[in-house]
C-alpha cells in the first residue's frame, strides 16, 4: 500500500534524488534580481514617465525581488527520491507561493506498486523528447496531488484493481542521463528484501532441479 507522509521522509543513506540542481535556482534568483534592478533604474531615470507606468515598473520590480528572496521548500525542485523502500514524491503543494517546508506531504510508493520502467519518446503538440517512464499503482486522489504534473497517460484499473489504478509518469530533465536514472531504479528494485527472497527461491528451485 502507498502511504502519504506528513513531512519529508528519512531516506536510506543509499538513495537517489531526481531534482533540478540547486545552482540552477541560484541563477534564476540572480536573473530575477538583475531584471528587478533594471526596472528600478528605468523607473528612476526616465523623464516624463507617466504615473501609471512608473507604478507598474515599481510593482514588477517588487514582485521579482520578493520572488527571488522567497525561501522555497526544498521539495519544490525535487521530482522524486528513490531508495530500497520505494519511490517518494513530494506534493504539488510545494510549488505554491505560500508553501513552507513543514506543510509539504510526500507520497511513498513501495516497489511492489512500480513496474514497466523504461525509456520512452514522449510526444506533444510542439516537440518530442525522451523520458524515463514507469507505471505506478495509486489512487485517483494520490495521482491528483502527487503525480498529475508527471502524468503521461492513464490506464483504467482492471477487474480486482480496487481503488488503485495504473498511472504512467514520465521524467525528462537536462541534468540527468536517462540510463543513469534507469540504472538507479533497477538497482534499488533488485535489492529489496522481497526481490532478494524471490531470487533465493529461484536459485533454490534451480539447484533442486539440477540435483533431481
Amino acid at each position: 500500500m502507498n502511504k502519504i507522509l506528513s513531512a519529508r521522509p528519512a531516506f536510506d543513506d543509499d538513495h537517489f534524488t531526481y531534482r533540478t540542481p540547486r545552482w540552477v535556482e541560484i541563477i534564476y534568483r540572480g536573473l530575477f534580481l538583475s531584471i528587478a534592478g533594471l526596472l528600478t533604474y528605468v523607473a528612476l531615470s526616465m523623464n516624463g514617465i507617466s504615473i501609471f507606468l512608473g507604478m507598474l515598473l515599481w510593482l514588477a520590480s517588487g514582485i521579482l525581488i520578493l520572488t527571488a528572496l522567497r525561501r522555497r521548500p526544498d521539495a519544490a525542485s525535487v521530482y522524486f527520491v528513490s531508495d530500497h523502500g520505494g519511490i517518494y514524491f513530494p506534493s504539488s503543494r510545494a510549488h505554491s507561493i505560500f508553501a513552507t517546508t513543514k506543510d509539504v506531504p510526500w507520497l511513498h510508493v513501495p516497489w511492489d506498486n512500480i513496474s514497466d520502467v523504461r525509456i520512452q519518446l514522449l510526444l506533444d503538440e510542439t516537440a518530442s523528447a525522451k523520458a524515463v517512464v514507469f507505471s505506478i499503482a495509486a489512487s485517483s486522489a494520490e495521482e491528483r496531488e502527487f503525480l498529475a504534473r508527471h502524468s503521461v497517460r492513464t490506464i483504467r484499473g482492471g477487474p480486482g484493481s480496487g481503488v488503485h489504478k495504473q498511472f504512467f509518469v514520465g521524467f525528462s530533465n537536462f541534468f540527468h542521463r536517462h540510463y543513469d536514472v534507469i540504472s538507479n531504479i533497477e538497482r534499488f528494485q533488485t535489492t529489496t528484501p522481497a526481490a532478494r527472497l524471490r531470487q533465493f527461491e529461484m536459485n533454490l528451485e534451480h539447484s533442486l532441479a539440477g540435483k533431481g
